[in-house]
């Protein structure tokens, strides 16, 4: 992969532009593309990094790195795959380290194991290609049933090249070998960062050359599967005391009892309790990535965990918003974070596929299930309070469900605008009983009592003590693809989600940012969950 140089930043714009340019990648024969997720395109760096960076030659200043790590991030996010956090000792790294620890950074987050350490004859090998301007090959007489060579040009820096080897390789990106979609080298320096290796053991070779690609830097990775205990001159347990847990390999998030499950915040106030985040907001999509904004944190994903569905319907974040739960169209549960996992529909032995929504207790400590036929499921402290089969109403549109803010009951909403309440919620009226055709695709509760319903065009129906703050229809946007509807804390505002990923806030309700605003396009977005 070339990237040009020639003393200016104009080419750096022309990356930004995808622009057809050069690019190499050697990869074994052995390796497959299991394991690997190939983005469905080129994100472009989002901050544009390279108006930080030096237009030539090796930059690693504050201004240059940061951007390029948000951009990482901005670029992880459409994959629902965590932030990147750099080690504490980055800038005392080697070149050659840091082209290492990002690449074990990038397997890492995606739950790969790590390359156990830089081998000190395939650091020889990297960097004499290095100095050649040519891809990587494991030392001559290895053992290397499966490995893989990155080979770059120009540039300013690792996590410069990191992005454009793990996020700009596709279809018309700097990748020749890639120019139209399907082709075989499409991604493949990301399928060679995230080969799936067996490691026994895996090791890595690094180089850099600061000049020898036409006067800019030249840099190879190296990851290689091989046998036998070849020497290190660095490794990866050296590196661990300056990374989090949970980009060390060791820790990161795991399936037990059907349940996702990821390592819980650090974050205590002095009393012990889990200190509030601070506000924003989190979406997440059909096939369980969640996008987050504001203070809110990123926790985990069914990508992330390498789970592949395309039902996911709904999320609730907790209390502290510290963790979440995402919910299947089966009624299978998935916990991240500080979120606990009480129990799913499947593990009843009900086979359904037809869940609409859910809603956590006040407590956190259990939630509730329904079904588009009104059927309620209740987990952990959640207490059944009736149900719409269990009163002889037969529908097959429920769409909205929300809690009361006791706990002590709860309102099911139908798309055409019916509302039934149970325990102590109350009914204070519905499009429905007003002769209003509507398509209701969301319900959420006031503070005190009352609720609001929201259409699939953002129009807002509000009733008891729920304050009308604006619509989507009275801002003057024609929109047909609204999921959910949500109240700030104070009932004096309200956040309206798209299905593609774009936000509307009205009253007090504040704006943390979109998927559209961030150039990412998709239209599956289930649910939103500001707070």
């Amino acid at each position: 992969m070339r990237l040009p140089g020639g003393g200016t930043r104009a080419w750096r714009a022309l990356v930004a532009l995808a622009a057809a340019l050069g690019a190499v990648a050697a990869i074994s024969a052995q390796m497959a593309r299991a394991g690997t997720n190939d983005p469905p395109y080129n994100v472009t760096p989002n901050p544009t990094f390279y108006n930080d960076c030096a237009p030539n030659g090796y930059d690693d200043s504050s201004a240059c790195v940061n951007d390029t790590v948000a951009a990482i991030d901005h670029a992880r996010a459409q994959e629902g795959v965590g932030s990147l956090t750099l080690p504490t000792n980055w800038y005392s790294l080697s070149v050659p380290q840091q082209i290492f620890v990002i690449t074990n950074l990038e397997r890492t987050a995606r739950g790969l194991p790590p390359m156990e350490g830089m081998a000190t004859q395939a650091d020889q090998s990297a960097q004499q290609a290095a100095q050649q301007d040519q891809d990587p090959t494991p030392p001559s007489g290895w053992s290397a049933p499966t490995w893989a060579g990155n080979w770059a040009g120009g540039g300013s820096n690792p996590l410069e090249i990191d992005y454009f080897w793990m996020y700009y390789d596709g279809p018309n990106s700097n990748n020749e070998d890639c120019s139209s979609a399907g082709q075989p080298g499409c991604w493949v320096h990301r399928h060679g960062i995230l080969a799936p290796m067996q490691c026994s053991p895996c090791v890595n070779g690094a180089g850099y050359a600061p000049t020898a690609s036409s006067g800019n830097p030249s840099w190879t990775d190296l990851l290689i599967d091989t046998s036998g205990s070849p020497a290190l001159d660095f490794s990866w347990s050296q590196e661990s005391g300056a990374l989090p847990s949970d980009e060390t390999g060791n820790g990161g998030g795991s399936v037990q009892n059907g349940a996702a499950k990821s390592a819980p915040s650090q974050s205590s106030s002095s009393s012990g309790a889990a200190a509030p985040a601070p506000p924003g907001h989190r979406m997440v999509e059909a096939n369980g990535g969640v996008f987050d904004f504001g203070g809110d944190a990123y926790y985990g994903s069914l990508p992330g965990l390498g789970i592949n569905v395309d039902d996911i319907i709904a999320m609730a974040s907790t209390a502290d918003r510290r963790g979440y739960w995402l919910l299947g169209s089966d009624g299978g549960m998935f916990a991240f974070g500080d979120a606990t996992y009480y129990g799913s529909v499947p593990g009843t032995g009900a086979r359904v596929d037809d869940i609409v929504g859910f809603a956590p207790t006040p407590d956190g400590k259990g939630y509730w299930v329904v079904g588009a036929d009104g059927g309620m499921f209740a987990f952990g402290d959640a207490t059944f309070y009736g149900s719409l089969p269990g009163r002889g109403q037969v529908v097959d549109d429920v769409t909205g469900f929300t809690p009361s803010p006791d706990g002590h009951g709860y309102l099911v909403a139908e798309r055409g605008g019916q509302v039934w309440n149970f325990g102590d919620s109350g009914f204070y009226g519905s499009p429905a009983l007003s002769g209003y055709r509507v398509d209701i695709v969301g319900i959420a509760a006031a503070p005190g009592y009352g609720y609001w319903l929201v259409g699939s065009d953002g129009g807002i129906f509000n009733y008891g003590l729920a304050r009308y703050e604006g619509s989507v229809p009275g801002a003057g946007a024609h929109v047909g693809n609204v999921v959910s509807i949500a109240p700030t804390p104070d009932g004096q505002g309200y956040w309206i989600t798209g299905s593609d990923g774009g936000l509307f806030a009205f009253g007090d309700a504040n704006y943390f940012g979109s998927l559209p605003g961030l150039g990412i396009h998709v239209n599956d977005v289930r649910m939103g969950t500001p707070t």
